[in-house]
């Protein structure tokens, strides 16, 4: 997974068996991995916002 153009993580969907992913599978692999890319830029947007919130109170 990708965030702020660094790796930051990565999604393992393991199966212990030599297998051919169907096509199905494999965009649900890619949408849960942007599933948690979006969580994370929300938190990190969520903090920010916290973070400009105190400021502005200090000031």
């Amino acid at each position: 997974m990708r965030a702020r153009g660094k790796l930051v993580g990565i999604l393992c969907h393991e199966y212990f068996a030599l297998r051919n992913w169907q096509i199905e599978e494999i965009h649900f692999a890619s949408f849960a991995a942007s599933l948690v890319t979006l969580a994370m830029e929300s938190r990190d947007r969520v903090e920010a916002q916290e973070s400009l919130r105190r400021f502005k109170l200090a000031n």
